[in-house]
């Protein structure tokens, strides 16, 4: 007895259908569970520019101006500042935002954040605080909407890493907090070196990048570090690792110095990096494997739709197992896609499903069924 038709598709392959479909909606809300929750998502900047001064004391100050596209569904948004050590600590000078809703800055005012980010009320109007557990300082837009240029300076004491021979700063330029893209970005760190002095990239600085491959980190002659990438995708980090002689922090506190570890450090962050490097091209070279292997599983699956639609007589129960393989596919490879944060791997997979799914569609079903 044939399957009950509903319209051209049978019941029964419809309901497989469906349930696969509902099995590779599940995985991926699964999967997106697994994910850090972020309470104030970060828009999307066109523009990002950041300068960093080192003085002679060790104190970072920090001024970033972004601009970006603020919604209405936009909250606000954070930066992270954990990164520079569990020592450090932070107060913010200002935090001001222009636009083109009326083209005068809105100074942001302060105010004291109740528990942890994002289990408060959201506060009224243009506002900053500092979320002292997750180490964040969190900005909320308010009114604030259309196209936005973010103002914000802070200071951070303690915020480097003080050895017998280097200190070492570690600069979240874009983090992973963010979790949006970012264009058109650029860091620009002065450290504290002595006046007349030239530096020397690889001799007195030593700066690290990790990031876009396409970005860049150039060592100037007045002890200078500028960091620049066209664009960091979301999901992507952008940090910047400076190590700089200790004997240019002259102006070191008491409870600075004694901080400063027993160790020597250069050597070990230069082969730090080294294998850092190593590692990321290990990683790209995985994932070009991975890549390749969803291609071939891909072919292999249309391959088999193919032959499957020559040699079955069958059409009713040719057109299920297409289906059937159709949303194994999609799915198996959705799952692989998301795990290793690969869309070309989901793009590939959402193709071929699909082609073989108008294969089976295409299957005339014989006459007196």
């Amino acid at each position: 007895m044939q399957d009950k038709v509903m319209g051209q598709i049978p019941r029964r392959s419809f309901l497989r259908w469906v349930f696969a479909a509902c099995a590779a909606v599940f995985l991926a809300l699964a999967f997106a569970g697994l994910a850090p929750h972020i309470a104030l998502a970060v828009p999307e900047a066109s523009q990002v520019a950041i300068d960093v001064t080192v003085n002679a004391a060790g104190k970072v100050t920090v001024h970033e101006q972004r601009t970006m596209q603020v919604s209405p569904k936009d909250i606000g948004m954070s930066w992270e500042y954990g990164s520079f050590g569990a020592d450090a600590s932070v107060s913010v000078r200002e935090v001001t935002l222009t636009g083109d809703f009326d083209g005068s800055p809105v100074s942001c005012s302060p105010v004291t954040l109740q528990g942890e980010e994002g289990t408060q009320e959201t506060p009224d109007g243009a506002c900053y605080g500092i979320d002292y557990k997750n180490k964040l300082i969190c900005l909320f837009f308010g009114d604030v909407k259309g196209r936005v240029t973010v103002d914000l300076t802070y200071d951070v004491q303690s915020a480097l890493s003080l050895y017998k021979d280097v200190a070492e700063l570690c600069f979240p330029v874009i983090s992973l907090q963010d979790g949006a893209e970012a264009r058109d970005v650029r860091a620009f760190v002065q450290l504290p070196s002595p006046t007349g002095l030239v530096t020397v990239a690889g001799e007195d600085v030593y700066a690290w990048g990790h990031g876009p491959k396409d970005g860049s980190v150039l060592v100037g002659s007045d002890g200078s570090v500028t960091c620049y990438a066209q664009k960091v995708s979301a999901g992507q980090a952008d940090e910047l690792r400076i190590c700089f002689p200790l004997a240019w922090l002259t102006d070191l506190s008491e409870a600075d110095k004694a901080r400063i570890g027993g160790s020597y450090h250069l050597a070990s962050a230069i082969s730090d990096e080294e294998a850092w490097v190593d590692t990321a091209h290990h990683r790209q070279l995985i994932a070009l494997a991975l890549f390749v292997l969803a291609v071939l599983v891909s072919l292999m699956a249309l391959a088999s739709a193919l032959l499957m639609s020559r040699k079955w007589k069958d059409k009713p129960a040719l057109k299920r197992n297409l289906v059937v393989l159709s949303a194994v596919h999609f799915a198996v490879l959705l799952l692989f896609g998301l795990l290793t944060k690969n869309l070309c791997i989901v793009a590939i997979a959402a193709a071929v499903s699909l082609m073989i799914l108008l294969l089976a569609y295409a299957q005339r079903r014989p006459h007196g069924c």
